[in-house]
C-alpha cells in the first residue's frame, strides 16, 4: 500500500526539534544561562545532580516573565527577541530562535518559577513532558527560576546514550568557566551533587578568574585590545611558556556567544608555534567583536557555530594580530619573526577534550 503524507502532530514535531537543541544536559543548561544573561541577570546560579541528568535549576536575578507571557515562553518559536525578518540577520541577543523552551520542556519535567520587578508576587508553571500541569500564583524573588528533572525519560533511545556522570558534570563545568570567564560582570555560582564546585564574584576582573580557575597570574597573561576597521579583538592570552595539555582552556566568543569555530582556534594555535615548540596548546580568553549583520549565528539550532561574511579577513585578523603581540612579548635576544599578512588558515584537526575535573 501506498504510504499517505500527512502532517506530524504537535507532539512528535516537538520531540524532532528538541532532538536538534537538545542533545546532552549542557545543552539544556547553555540555552537556560544565555537567556539569563540576555535578562540582564548580575548573579547566575546552576544547580545539578547526577550530571544534570535527573536534575538542573538556573535561578536568576533578572528582569523577570510577564506573568501574561509565562506559558506563550514555552511554546515553540515564541520569542521577545525578533521582531522582523530582517533582525534574523543582525541578531544581537545570545537566544533568538524561540524554540530552546519548548525543546527542553518536551523532554523533560519543568517548574518555571518568575517574578518581575513591578509586581508584589511571582508565577508558577509546571510542565510535564510538553503539557502544562498547573499555573499559580506564588511568593518568589524578583527574577527567574527553572528547574528541569528526568530528561529525556520520555525517550529511552536517547536517554541510554548520555556520558557517565563524571563526563556530563565536566561538560557543564567546561561551559560554566568558559562563559563566566567571557562575562566577568557576573555572578555565576555551580552547585554539583550539593557541593559548591565553582563561584565568581561577577567584579569585572578576568584576571582574578584566570588564576581561580588556571592558577595564572597577571605577569602570566599578555592583554590583547586591537582594533581595525569594524573588528575588535579584546581579552587575555597565555604567555607561550604557560600553556596546557589540551583545548579545553581555550576560549572564544563573538559579540559575547561562545562559538566552536575550528578556523578560528588552528589559526590562534599556528601564531603560537613559532613561540612553542612542545606541541601543547595556549591558554586564551578572547572576544571579536563584529558588526552584527556580519556574523550568521542562525547556522545550527545550538547557536555555537556562526558564519562570517568575510571569513578570510576576520580569521586573518586574529592571526595576524595574536602573532604580533607574542612577537612583542618575546625576549629581545630571540629572533623577530615576520608577520606574513593576509594570512589565512584553511585546515584544522578538530579534537575535542573533556574536562572532567568535577
Amino acid at each position: 500500500m501506498q504510504p499517505k503524507i500527512k502532517k506530524l502532530s504537535k507532539d512528535i514535531s516537538l520531540l524532532i526539534a528538541a532532538g536538534e537543541v537538545i542533545d546532552k544536559p549542557v545543552s539544556i543548561i547553555k540555552e537556560l544561562v544565555e537567556n539569563s544573561i540576555d535578562a540582564n541577570s548580575k548573579k547566575i546560579i546552576i544547580k545539578i545532580k547526577n550530571g544534570g541528568k535527573d536534575y538542573i535549576s538556573i535561578t536568576d536575578d533578572g528582569i523577570g516573565i510577564n506573568p501574561d507571557e509565562l506559558e506563550l515562553a514555552f511554546e515553540s518559536h515564541a520569542t521577545s527577541k525578533l521582531n522582523s525578518k530582517d533582525d534574523i540577520y543582525k541578531v544581537s541577543s545570545l537566544g533568538f530562535r524561540g524554540e530552546a523552551l519548548a525543546s527542553i520542556s518536551s523532554v523533560s519535567k519543568i517548574e518555571c518559577k518568575s517574578r518581575i520587578k513591578s509586581l508584589d508576587y511571582g508565577n508558577l508553571i509546571e510542565i510535564k513532558y510538553g503539557k502544562v500541569i498547573s499555573k499559580s500564583k506564588i511568593a518568589s524573588n524578583y527574577g527567574t527560576q527553572i528547574i528541569v528533572k528526568d530528561i529525556f525519560h520520555n525517550i529511552p533511545a536517547r536517554l541510554k546514550y548520555l556520558s557517565n556522570t563524571r563526563s556530563e558534570s565536566g561538560r557543564i563545568g567546561q561551559f560554566i568557566q568558559s562563559v563566566s570567564m567571557s562575562y566577568p560582570k557576573i555572578s555565576f555560582e555551580l552547585i554539583i551533587d550539593g557541593k559548591k564546585k565553582y563561584h565568581t564574584k561577577g567584579d569585572n576582573s578576568k584576571i582574578t578568574i584566570f588564576n581561580q580557575l588556571y592558577k595564572l597570574l597577571s605577569n602570566d597573561l599578555i592583554s590583547v585590545d586591537f582594533r581595525e576597521n569594524s573588528y575588535q579583538l579584546s581579552g587575555y592570552i597565555s604567555k607561550p611558556n604557560k600553556n596546557f595539555g589540551n583545548r579545553s582552556r581555550m576560549n572564544f566568543t563573538t559579540n559575547g556567544r561562545v562559538i566552536k569555530n575550528p578556523k578560528i582556534f588552528y589559526s590562534i594555535e599556528n601564531a603560537y608555534r613559532y613561540f612553542n615548540k612542545n606541541k601543547r596548546f595556549p591558554i586564551f580568553n578572547l572576544n571579536l567583536t563584529i558588526p552584527f549583520n556580519e556574523v550568521d549565528v542562525n547556522i545550527h539550532p545550538q547557536k555555537h557555530e556562526v558564519k562570517f561574511e568575510k571569513e578570510a579577513e576576520v580569521i586573518s585578523f586574529i592571526y595576524n594580530n595574536i602573532l604580533k603581540v607574542l612577537n612583542s612579548e618575546i625576549p629581545s635576544e630571540n629572533i623577530k619573526i615576520n608577520i606574513e599578512q593576509n594570512k589565512v588558515i584553511s585546515q584544522y584537526e578538530n579534537s575535542e577534550f573533556d574536562q572532567t575535573d568535577f
